[in-house]
């Protein structure tokens, strides 16, 4: 009996129902997706997701990706009307109480998130089906790797489509995305270890870097999509004196610099594994440069000490971070401390022409002590025109 032709009922039966919610509540821009690919030519059909594929992905059903795998391991065609397993699969996956259960699960049958190749398959065998991208060019794992929840089955599916094609890690999608940047820009602090995780398997410390130096078509690495996420403030005169006493590396970390939610700050995660992916980009806006932007000055100092402060001032249009932090009006103490790490930021000029010394004073009437900071550090500044 072919499991695959859709089942005849008189009424909506509850599985049905089931796929209806999902849907509705998870899958509302896969009916898009669908809908957009299927005016593609011809040609590039072979190349569109499959849509319970993307389906499975965007609520963790590892379950049901097996399902999928090993249906075209067996030479099948292609699942695109689900059967009653596939959405039993599906909602136990979506089931957000279940994910203890799940758990429980994998105790028992000795499961591992960090390592779970589905059905003894060869890594090409599933290379025809995890190769479909949406519309914006996400894979699954991208797919999968957006997750905001972060729940175990969620690390276990993205291990399995690994272990099927580890390309996938570094695939980008239409804006250069890796899915490592997709799960920096969720929060998501537990896929992204998982991800570098994956990338770093069997000591291939290389393959780890380079996934996390990549940049998109922005010319940005999963590092600013951590300081665009992470939590951060402006300084306070009380962190100036820890600061300079090197009683703390980190105003926002506890006594000694020391943080129990470490492991949930991506930025630390990161930066901890490649202290030097503060220099990244070469062109283009840093990391450091976005945190002052957005007014988190302790994630700048994060950034300059797990740098060893060795990390790129670099802004847009020729500017340094100096030429944005004179203009923020809420914190002083990030420019002492930016020209006390590189003093020479306050002679360097944009595209323009301006010095950061420029910008201060148009702002003078608003911020005196900015300029007064500028002198004491540079006089050489006022030479600058």
């Amino acid at each position: 009996m072919d499991t695959t032709k859709p089942m005849v009922v008189a009424t909506e039966s509850f599985n049905v129902k089931i796929w209806k919610d999902l849907e509705k509540k998870e899958d509302a821009m896969a009916t898009v997706e669908l809908a957009a690919t299927s005016k593609k030519p011809s040609d590039q059909a072979a190349n569109n997701i499959n849509p319970l594929l993307l389906q499975s992905a965007r609520v963790g059903s590892w379950e049901a990706l097996k399902l999928l795998l090993e249906r075209e391991d067996a030479k099948k065609a292609p699942m695109m009307i689900p059967t009653q397993e596939f959405l039993e699969l599906l909602a136990r996956g979506s089931n957000a109480h279940g994910k203890a259960a799940a758990r429980d699960r994998d105790e028992e049958e000795g499961a591992d998130a960090d390592h779970q190749p589905p059905a003894a398959a060869s890594p090409a065998a599933g290379a025809a089906l995890l190769k479909g991208v949406t519309p914006d060019g996400d894979t699954a794992l991208h797919a999968v790797a957006r997750n905001r929840k972060g729940g175990q089955h969620f690390l276990r599916y993205a291990g399995i489509i690994y272990d099927r094609d580890p390309g996938l890690l570094f695939r980008t999608n239409q804006i250069g995305d890796t899915p490592l940047h997709c799960a920096a820009r969720a929060g998501n602090s537990k896929m992204v270890s998982h991800l570098m995780d994956l990338a770093g398997r069997e000591g291939a410390h290389t393959k780890l870097i380079s996934l996390l130096r990549m940049e998109n078509k922005r010319h940005e690495t999963a590092l600013h999509e951590a300081v665009r996420f992470q939590d951060g403030r402006v300084l306070l005169h009380k962190d100036r004196a820890a600061l300079l006493a090197h009683d703390a590396v980190d105003p926002a970390a506890g006594e000694g610099g020391n943080n129990k939610d470490d492991e949930k700050n991506i930025v630390k995660l990161l930066m901890g594994v490649d202290p030097d992916l503060a220099n990244y980009p070469a062109r283009g806006i840093s990391p450091l440069y976005l945190a002052i932007l957005l007014g988190k000055s302790t994630i700048a100092v994060t950034l300059y000490h797990r740098s060893g402060g060795n990390l790129s001032y670099a802004g847009e249009d020729g500017q340094n971070v100096l030429h944005v932090a004179v203009l923020q009006e809420t914190d002083t103490v990030i420019i002492e401390f930016l020209v006390h790490w590189k003093k020479t930021l306050i002679t360097q000029v944009d595209k323009d022409g301006s010095t950061p010394l420029h910008f201060a004073a148009s702002v003078f009437h608003l911020r005196p002590e900015t300029l007064k900071i500028l002198f004491k550090a540079n006089r050489a500044a006022l030479y600058v025109y």
